[in-house]
């Protein structure tokens, strides 16, 4: 703990870090849809360009992979342009915004561990502040 002087946390401060707690596991949420997107749209087009093939040696198993990849392509794309470019950047630049100015609000002296916030309690101790 720092030598300045000690700030008792108060109802405000405790729930500013709730709040920004919300908004930091809506984030970790929405990177994880992001990184499945990516990771769907990766292998899709592994299978696509498998059933490229089809083009040198017709065979009905290439035309699946192809049609199949294709699909994927197109459903997975559109969730990694959203996640780019669109509503899912927004969203996640949103939530941003909100953890910080969330996090601004608070006047007690406060760390992150793990992402989860905890406040410190006149003895030195850390407490999450979910649990204060």
């Amino acid at each position: 703990m720092s030598k300045t002087q000690y700030i008792e946390p108060s109802s405000s401060d405790i729930s500013s870090l709730k709040l920004a707690q919300e908004y930091n596991d809506d984030l970790n949420k929405k990177y994880k849809d992001k990184k499945f997107s990516d990771i769907g749209f990766n292998i899709s087009l592994v299978i696509f360009g498998i059933g490229c093939l089809s083009f040198f040696e017709p065979d009905d198993i290439y035309v699946f992979f192809w049609s199949i990849g294709g699909v994927g392509l197109l459903f997975f794309g559109m969730f990694k342009y959203s996640n780019s470019k669109g509503d899912g950047k927004y969203n996640i630049d949103y939530s941003i915004d909100c953890r910080e100015r969330a996090l601004k609000e608070v006047e007690c002296e406060w760390r992150e561990k793990d992402d989860r916030y905890y406040v410190f309690l006149k003895d030195g101790r850390m407490i999450e502040a979910s649990h204060y």
